[in-house]
């Protein structure tokens, strides 16, 4: 059981950075965040399983020290974006909010992005103009 939620985390992981390979560099598109988004959702779902297979070894394994801790959702994501090379969820990308929490929220995530964008966007153009003469 050891190995299998080995791999299943390797597996995991590694799905996760080729989905992400897929989309492209940041800042990403609306449809890529959408599948980013979704892409998320599939993976906090594996995870859970793979949690759940981590809880049932260790009820079996007795010796502590052999035990496994959760795997945690966002350093996995932080990781996978991290490796990818274009920084941080927190300087490109959006947090993915609980379940619940998005649930409630709809939208907000994809508003949220929008005006992110729109904001890189906006900051660019000052920048040109005022490189180029213009105020």
């Amino acid at each position: 059981m050891d190995k299998e939620i080995r791999q299943d985390i390797k597996r995991l992981r590694e799905g996760l950075l080729d989905e992400r390979r897929r989309l492209g560099p940041s800042p990403l598109t609306l449809q890529a965040t959408i599948q980013w988004n979704s892409n998320l959702k599939e993976f906090e779902h594996k995870l859970r399983l793979v949690n759940k297979k981590i809880d049932k070894f260790n009820i079996i394994v007795p010796i502590l020290n052999k035990q496994k801790v959760h795997v945690n959702f966002q350093k996995e994501v932080n990781r996978t974006v991290e490796n990818y090379g274009y920084g941080t969820t927190e300087e490109s990308e959006f947090q993915l909010n609980s379940p619940e929490e998005s649930r409630h929220k709809g939208n907000s995530t994809t508003l949220t992005f929008i005006g992110k964008l729109f904001e890189k966007y906006r900051e660019r153009f000052f920048k040109g103009s005022t490189e180029n003469g213009r105020t």
